[in-house]
């Protein structure tokens, strides 16, 4: 990728976005049906919109769930846009074991999962 023009501005865009991947696991976990809500709309929009600019948030600063359900590359995917190096599937499996007893439930994984698939069912040109 080649150097932004403005520094500070690819910085706060990378925050941003590293906020954004926290708050669709907030608001998937907040939807009403349990995996999609217009908020999770909008998040997904506003990623793909700062990836298009700075490239994609690296998996490790993803919240867990929403790697290892497969909506992050789902959502990559989806808007065209170079993945960085993803972990091999034994390696997530490898992880999950300690991040899920320590941090979350098999529901918010079986939440993401569903998100991943009514995005590519839908084709959402987000």
């Amino acid at each position: 990728m080649e150097a932004h023009p403005w520094p500070a501005g690819r910085d706060f865009i990378i925050e941003a976005q590293v906020r954004d991947w926290d708050d669709l696991s907030d608001a998937i976990r907040n939807a009403i049906n349990g995996y999609w809500s217009m908020e999770v709309e909008w998040h997904v929009g506003a990623i793909r919109k700062a990836a298009n600019l700075v490239g994609a948030t690296p998996w490790g600063e993803v919240p867990f769930e929403i790697v290892y359900s497969g909506l992050y590359r789902a959502i990559l995917e989806h808007g065209s846009i170079e993945q960085p190096e993803y972990p091999t599937r034994l390696k997530l499996v490898n992880t999950a074991e300690g991040v899920m007893r320590d941090h979350y439930t098999p529901g918010m994984v079986l939440a993401c999962e569903r998100t991943a698939n009514e995005l590519k069912k839908a084709g959402l040109a987000l």
